[in-house]
């Protein structure tokens, strides 16, 4: 949601928890039934995007499910989309899709919300080691946010290996779901800000073989192809504030 917002200069997509908003306020087997949130009054369009890869899950089913149903009541679209950003068996249509990918990205750098990475994995390893054994998790220590554009732009020119990470803000992120109403800004998250300030969870965009990671891959789609409302599962929706 927050890289949705800094690539496109609006509110992120509206949010429906997939386990609250079709729910009802009465037992099953009750005489009555009634939904605990109203449908949209506009048309949805919605999205199933699972991987091409691998066995799908009953419950990303379930998840499918709920989508197709939110739209079909509002009068709406279901649209299914294979999210493939691997580069072995890479498809055709992923690596066509791979300039919008860049251009947003390009977008996002020039906006100051992202920047390159160069460090090696040598050191992004040796900086989880550091970090597990003091009970924290693999963050990063933002040791590239500081390099200025030009030497930036130029190490890139140069051939020398990079990803590009979203720069996660300090700030806690606070977003309104149609179910739960404003979520965010976890008493979990106030303590993890303040507990290091040093080390910030700022996501990889674009890897090095310039291909897009499913964080950016996802958000991008979503918005080009007008999706309008994203239905997850309560543990995921819940535990992912981006």
């Amino acid at each position: 949601m927050l890289l949705r917002a800094a690539l496109y200069h609006h509110p992120a997509t509206r949010s429906y928890n997939v386990c609250r908003a079709f729910c009802t306020t009465q037992p099953v087997g009750s005489a009555q039934r009634r939904p605990s949130q109203k449908l949209p009054a506009t048309p949805a369009r919605t999205r199933f995007a699972p991987s091409p890869t691998g066995y799908i899950h009953l419950g990303s089913l379930r998840t499918a499910l709920f989508n197709f149903l939110l739209a079909k009541a509002t009068g709406g679209q279901f649209l299914l989309r294979l999210e493939d950003t691997d580069k072995v068996g890479n498809a055709k249509d992923v690596s066509e899709r791979t300039s919008i990918y860049q251009r947003d990205v390009e977008r996002l750098l020039d906006s100051r919300h992202a920047y390159r990475c160069f460090c090696s994995s040598e050191r992004l390893n040796s900086l989880a080691k550091q970090r597990n054994k003091v009970g924290f998790g693999g963050d990063y220590d933002r040791a590239c946010e500081g390099i200025a554009v030009d030497e930036s732009d130029n190490r890139a020119s140069n051939g020398e290996p990079f990803v590009v990470r979203l720069k996660v803000e300090n700030d806690p992120i606070v977003w309104t779901d149609l179910v739960y109403g404003v979520v965010g800004g976890t008493k979990q998250q106030n303590a993890n800000a303040s507990r290091n300030k040093a080390l910030f969870e700022d996501p990889i965009l674009l890897k090095s073989d310039g291909l897009p990671t499913y964080h950016l891959a996802n958000v991008v789609d979503d918005h080009y192809m007008l999706i309008t409302h994203v239905i997850r599962a309560a543990a995921g929706h819940r535990a992912r504030l981006r």
